[in-house]
């Protein structure tokens, strides 16, 4: 009669226990979850209102929304604000939505004369609209790469106007007033943040 080597028995014994175990952790957090599944549920759903209230009514009830930021000390709960959205104000009036910016061009040509052309692609589609607009944002919020981005936008209008002996390039930003400014008598208006200018070399 053959006999079966201690070894082998204590697989068996090993892996049959940890089959037990791991049926037993299933079924218990299968009850876990059909017993407090809704309380769960709400227990998440009140943090996630806290949370987005946490951000939002300190904001509301601010007067200075310029520079406006709240911080959670806790790098896991700043994460999950920040990918599910909670951290956000939806500021839907001024100061708490960016300004619109414009690039405008004064371009003295031997042909044409003096005129101004607005920097924009009529034909462009939803995504390279986007695209230019976010151009134009950078334009306004990074000083750094104003002197090389006008740069590049007069050596274009150079080679579009062959003729041309001069552009200026102009940024400006709307200045949109808040609802308390507006009902006092104030109105939107551009206002010029950067300005370049540039001649052709003969």
């Amino acid at each position: 009669m053959k006999t079966i080597p201690l070894f082998y028995k204590t697989s068996l014994v090993y892996h049959r226990t940890l089959h037990i175990a791991r049926r037993t952790i299933l079924k218990t957090m299968q009850a876990i979850k059909t017993k407090f599944a809704p309380f769960l549920y709400m227990l998440f759903a009140i943090f996630h209102i806290g949370l987005c209230s946490y951000y939002a009514v300190p904001y509301l009830v601010s007067d200075d929304k310029t520079f406006y930021q709240v911080t959670i000390p806790n790098k896991p709960i700043t994460l999950y604000a920040s990918y599910a959205g909670a951290d956000k104000h939806y500021g839907f009036f001024a100061p708490g939505v960016a300004p619109d910016v414009r690039i405008l061009f004064e371009i003295e040509d031997t042909e044409k004369g003096c005129f101004t052309e607005e920097f924009a692609l009529p034909e462009a589609n939803s995504e390279i609209s986007h695209r230019l607009y976010t151009m134009r944002s950078v334009f306004a919020k990074v000083t750094e790469f104003q002197d090389f981005g006008a740069t590049s936008l007069a050596a274009a209008m150079f080679n579009k106007y062959n003729t041309a002996q001069q552009v200026e390039v102009q940024v400006e930003v709307m200045n949109t007033p808040t609802m308390k400014a507006y009902q006092a008598g104030e109105r939107p208006n551009w206002i010029r943040i950067y300005e370049s200018t540039f001649q052709k070399k003969n």
